[in-house]
């Protein structure tokens, strides 16, 4: 037989959207928290540990149909990193422009 094994974990997730300044303004997003494997290894093979990752985006409503912003990727332990690397927290901002019919 193999020796790989099943992982017992938990995850939660969270997701909120909040509109205000009178419709202008929109926060929106997700976080994702659970165990499992991470992108790590050590002698024994693959880590377990903690995951977090969240999108957190804010929003201007130009118009009904037009908004520009923000989305913010955070996470910890779920990016692949190169074994030389101890980095493992990570935040990618973009900007975006965001058209809804």
């Amino acid at each position: 037989g193999g020796t790989n094994k099943a992982l017992a974990g938990v995850q939660l997730t969270g997701v909120w959207g909040l509109t205000f300044g009178q419709g202008k303004w929109t926060f929106s997003g997700f976080a994702d928290l659970w165990t499992g494997y991470i992108p790590e290894w050590d002698a024994k093979g693959q880590k377990k540990g903690l995951v977090l990752f969240t999108e957190p985006q804010i929003w201007y409503n130009i118009c009904k149909t037009v908004s520009i912003g923000s989305e913010w990727e955070i996470s910890n332990n779920f990016i692949y990193r190169a074994s030389n690397s101890k980095k493992s927290f990570y935040v990618n901002p973009t900007l975006a422009l965001k058209f809804s019919l």
